[in-house]
């Protein structure tokens, strides 16, 4: 689901993957830098065509607008589990349904509301396609290693798919081709090297002249049968699934420490947790064995949106905001 990795071969690609289900917002993705002279002439294009911008003036997110609220209660009191895993985001809520399926008490700690944060504002595909990564693999790591990051996206996808299918999740799930592009024509030979590396990675890769987008593109590859999903619901759904399956889930609880003892010591709010085992799930990790502080370092999107009608008026095209 993630927008994909950045590197610096990829600096003057976009991604995106079409949101065109009725009454949604469509999204396109761009990697840093943002807009070339050759992008603000082709959005200038699209002003011409009867679009234009509309914001909405709020900090939300059309993922997070279109869900239902959740209320989870906050640990409290000292208590215990097999595992706990901290954060309630897509990472967290697959192991901890996983951890719970295999009859392991799981408790999850979420310092927000579940799908509130990076999963929920997140770019929603679903997409073995990231930027130029199967060429980088193939070229650093070998085939092998390329090909088995390919069988682990595509499997995750599929995972996704058919708990979807399987546990009744509304989410909006729709199959959709992604997309990796790019607006310099200096560098339509590496989105064709990037098609046979994931043509060898077992994909059905294809190279076009342009993408189907509002303005002008030099080349572009198109990963099918990939999917987008509205990734809060998507969560909302799994969280439930947790609780039939036995775990507990704990909503505005941010953990403070991770001891060491006999057992660890997961500490949140006014509880703790006595556990087995951690599962660190969040963004940044926060408690482990390495540190990670020196290795992190933040990064943006930008997005696209082109507004329906209920949302602004005539169909509108926003200029790429920073996400």
């Amino acid at each position: 689901m993630e927008a994909g990795h950045a590197d610096p071969e990829s600096r003057q690609h976009g991604q995106f993957c079409w949101l065109s289900k009725a009454g949604r917002c469509r999204v396109a993705v761009y990697d840093e830098p943002r807009l070339t002279k050759r992008d603000e002439a082709g959005m200038d294009s699209t002003r011409q065509l009867g679009c234009h911008i509309v914001l909405p003036g709020r900090p939300d997110c059309c993922w997070t607008a279109t869900a239902p609220e959740t209320s989870y209660p906050t640990l409290t009191g000292l208590g215990g589990a097999d595992v706990a895993v901290v954060g309630a985001g897509i990472v967290g809520l697959t192991a901890a349904y996983l951890l719970a399926q295999a009859g392991l008490s799981v408790a999850v700690l979420e310092a927000s509301r579940i799908g509130r944060q990076v999963t929920g504002r997140s770019t929603a595909k679903i997409t073995s396609q990231h930027a130029l990564i199967y060429r980088r693999l193939i070229d650093t790591l070998g085939i092998d290693h390329a090909q088995r990051y390919a069988e682990a996206n595509r499997s995750g996808a599929q995972q996704i798919c058919s708990w979807v299918d399987e546990l009744g999740i509304a989410c909006d799930l729709e199959p959709k081709d992604a997309y990796t592009y790019t607006c310099d024509p200096t560098q339509r030979d590496d989105i064709a090297a990037e098609a046979e590396a994931a043509r060898r990675a077992g994909f059905d890769a294809e190279l076009l002249d342009r993408a189907p987008l509002p303005f002008e593109t030099a080349a572009a590859l198109r990963f099918r049968d990939q999917a987008q999903f509205n990734p809060v619901q998507y969560l909302i759904g799994l969280a439930l699934a947790v609780e039939a399956a036995g775990g507990r889930i704990f909503e505005k609880t941010r953990v403070t420490a991770v001891d060491a003892g006999s057992r660890w010591r997961v500490t949140a709010n006014e509880g703790s947790l006595d556990v087995e085992h951690v599962v660190i799930a969040t963004h940044f990790p926060i408690a482990g064995p390495a540190c990670h502080s020196s290795a992190r370092r933040p990064r943006r999107r930008q997005v696209s949106m082109l507004l329906p009608a209920s949302m602004g008026g005539a169909s509108a095209m926003a200029r790429p905001v920073a996400c």
